[in-house]
């Protein structure tokens, strides 16, 4: 036998108000889902049966170890989605709240992985948030598309105040605006060649050979092809 979705949703409750106030009971469970007690008795019983809690004595319900996991499961789910409408596609969150609870119990296992990693990802993108999405959330507003990072960059650059990496002379200091899309910019961004990384030329050899760099407290050595995609400001003007 599997969840229903109404089962889903009593288990799900009953794991947060135990993790609230250490024991739930029926009349508990009947008040946070605004239900009569009569179908929170129903609902357990069910849930017994399917060997997810136990009932203990005094009235108090305990979920067992396969409850613990499942709802647990179920919770995460919720939160992941409400993240994602929220943080992702700026939904308000009493709206949020409210489809998470819906979304929870229909969206496939892939499309959850997918929209975890990229909540994932925009938590951890080292250039903060990203400028898609601050467009995004400016095109909710005004419902006009702004230009993204690359055209205003490539601008400066004709403007003469952006640089290839390949163009700094030996002595040279200077910081790293982009890494324009090569098959170099994975390992690039590995390396910490990011935006706003500091970088000082030291040595460049003879011919277009390799350029010897210092970026942060390390040494680094690219060649120039690799060098080209990396659009710089110099530091100073100098």
């Amino acid at each position: 036998m599997t969840l229903s979705q109404s089962l889903e949703d009593y288990l799900e409750k009953t794991y947060k108000i135990i993790e609230k106030q250490k024991v739930a009971r029926v009349k508990d469970i009947a008040a946070q889902m605004n239900v009569k007690k009569s179908s929170v008795v129903g609902a357990l019983k069910k849930l017994e049966e399917m060997g997810f809690i136990k009932k203990e004595r005094y009235g108090y319900i305990e979920l067992t170890r396969k409850g613990v996991k499942t709802a647990r499961e179920i919770f995460e789910k919720h939160r992941a989605i409400l993240d994602f409408l929220t943080k992702v596609l700026g939904v308000p969150e009493k709206i949020a709240l409210e489809d998470a609870c819906n979304f929870e119990h229909y969206i496939s296992k892939e499309t959850y992985e997918r929209m975890t990693k990229f909540v994932d990802f925009l938590q951890n993108c080292e250039c903060g948030t990203p400028i898609f999405l601050k467009n995004f959330e400016a095109f909710l507003k005004n419902g006009k598309v702004n230009h993204c990072i690359t055209d205003e960059i490539l601008k400066e650059k004709e403007n003469g105040t952006l640089f290839k990496l390949s163009d700094i002379k030996p002595g040279e200091k200077c910081v790293v605006k982009f890494v324009l899309k090569s098959p170099f910019r994975k390992k690039l961004l590995d390396l910490g060649v990011i935006s706003g990384a500091e970088i000082g030329v030291e040595k460049v050899a003879p011919f277009k050979g390799p350029m010897y760099l210092s970026v942060k407290d390390y040494f680094l050595t690219l060649r120039q092809e690799e060098a080209e995609t990396i659009l710089v400001e110099k530091i100073n003007g100098k």
